[in-house]
């Protein structure tokens, strides 16, 4: 027994080192034929806090300040650098070109990683948690579904933010306003992918709905875990994730099949409020293409991710920041005043300057996805980053995992100026800034975000409504920011406000 073990030992340990005795040949020739270099290593330019780096990311976590741990490393590392971990070595990079060439120009040099394996069991396979061919099938199915004559139908939002104001209260106490949108986005993503709503903002605590909005919550923050644990996922093991995807996958399959009966019997939706349905329905339009229900549900699950998380984190910020920036809240609300009293339509959301100047600017500094990462699927090239001077070219073996923190991108004051930490709306409204690369909300390249037109659609319209609504908005903690890192980035504590009617 023993022997065999010393045996496997040997040949992994053989198996291991020819395969970085290769990979440094490689990276030699690709020094002499295009001129790159290894970026620096994190250690050698910034002694951790406790002398250990692993200690002070746990800290950083406790503590709920990774993204400001991340700023401060990039800044040290040149904004591209290496460091090691206990999933193996990483490189970092929060240069432009760098984020460029991984996302489009040398897109088909990288892939997700872990996402799948991570992910998979809960949301299966779809447009967030593919590659190559599948992923392809599944963008070609879900693109068509954000053309504007979807994401311009507003009449889907209003019965729901009409719901979200019976819920705040109207004497100014103390709410908690992420809660609420988190329960209102579920709403209107619900209803736009399934054709009916979860209800969860007046679901009752012991209902259906409810359960399956606490099993999702669950399943989503479990993959964070599951994410981070990179090739030593094979350890996790969590009774209770499973029972919570077997509970959101059971509700989506009721909400399915509800759906494919409806069609079959030829019957009109109806509103839930009895009226005919006549706004765009996702569902429908997919069942068309896929006959397979996990492959349905799938598609379906991950839409519904994305278009729930990135909207609510987006509010929850904006209002964090109007509690704390009553002068933002104050020429917003001047904008809004413009519609008389009226729900905007389309057109005038899209006419609001300093509304959408707002959004950019949360967007900006308080990214929903504040960090990525992609692995190579074969030797490559990162264009800038390498050598003491960060200027050279980077080779980049198949299998290096690249990560790029948007929260740091956004934040860089080469880019931004000295101001890049504050919350300027104005900064928009020069018509020579054009950040690029370097501002990245919702990705680049082909895999840019399908919802990013309905994500802003539906926040300009809820923030549009709610400043119509209440003449003030006013802070009830003195927190100051912390991030909750999930799928998503929200604030930990919430967002405790009071909303003052008028």
């Amino acid at each position: 027994m023993w022997l065999l073990v010393l045996i496997a030992t040997v040949a992994l340990t053989t198996y291991y080192l020819l395969g970085r005795l290769q990979e440094r040949r490689t990276e030699q020739r690709y020094g002499r034929q295009y001129g790159t270099k290894p970026p620096v290593k994190l250690n050698d330019i910034r002694p951790p806090e406790g002398g250990n780096y692993q200690k002070e990311t746990m800290k950083a976590h406790e503590e709920r300040q990774m993204l400001e741990l991340l700023k401060s490393r990039h800044e040290a590392g040149g904004y591209t650098f290496q460091a090691n971990t206990l999933g193996g070595r990483i490189y970092n990079t929060s240069e432009p070109e760098n984020i460029k060439a991984v996302l489009a120009t040398k897109f088909e040099d990288y892939y997700l990683g872990y996402r799948l394996k991570a992910v998979g069991p809960f949301l299966g396979k779809g447009n967030f948690t593919t590659d190559g061919k599948e992923w392809e099938f599944s963008r070609a199915l879900v693109r068509p579904n954000f053309v504007k004559s979807q994401v311009s139908d507003l009449a889907l939002f209003e019965k729901h933010v009409q719901q979200l104001l019976g819920r705040i209260p109207k004497d100014g106490a103390t709410i908690d306003m992420q809660a609420l949108f988190n329960l209102l986005t579920f709403d209107i993503s619900s209803e736009f992918v399934f054709g009916e709503s979860v209800r969860s903002l007046t679901a009752p605590k012991d209902s259906e709905q409810a359960r399956f909005v606490e099993a999702f919550d669950y399943a989503s923050h479990q993959t964070v875990r599951r994410l981070g644990m990179g090739p030593w996922l094979f350890m996790y093991s969590n009774k209770e994730f499973k029972k919570a995807c077997k509970t959101v996958h059971n509700f989506a399959d009721k909400l399915i099949n509800n759906a494919k009966a409806q069609r079959d019997q030829g019957k009109i939706q109806r509103r839930d409020d009895g009226e005919e349905k006549e706004q765009y329905i996702f569902i429908q339009a997919l069942i068309r293409s896929v006959s397979a229900q996990g492959r349905l549900r799938s598609e379906l699950l991950n839409i519904l991710q994305a278009g729930r998380d990135t909207t609510s984190a987006l509010l929850a910020h904006v209002f964090w920041t109007f509690a704390r920036r009553p002068d933002v809240w104050a020429k917003v609300e001047a904008e809004v005043k413009q519609l008389d009293g009226k729900a905007p339509t389309y057109e005038q959301l899209k006419s609001m300057q300093y509304l959408r100047w707002t959004i950019n600017e949360t967007l900006r500094l308080y990214p929903v996805n504040s960090f990525n990462s992609r692995v190579a699927v074969r030797d490559t090239i990162l264009p800038v980053g390498g050598g003491p001077d960060h200027t050279s070219p980077v080779f980049v073996p198949k299998g290096q995992k690249i990560s790029f923190p948007s929260y740091v991108l956004h934040r860089r004051k080469d880019i931004y100026g000295p101001d890049a930490n504050e919350f300027r709306p104005e900064r928009w409204a020069d018509p020579h800034f054009r950040p690029g690369w370097a501002y990245i909300p919702f990705s680049g390249g082909p895999r840019i975000c399908v919802g990013q037109s309905f994500a802003l659609t539906e926040a300009g319209y809820i923030i549009a409504r709610l400043v119509q609504a209440f003449r003030a908005i006013e802070k009830r903690d003195e927190n100051p920011y912390k991030e909750n890192i999930n799928i998503t980035v929200s604030i930990f504590g919430g967002v405790n406000v009071g909303m003052i009617p008028r």
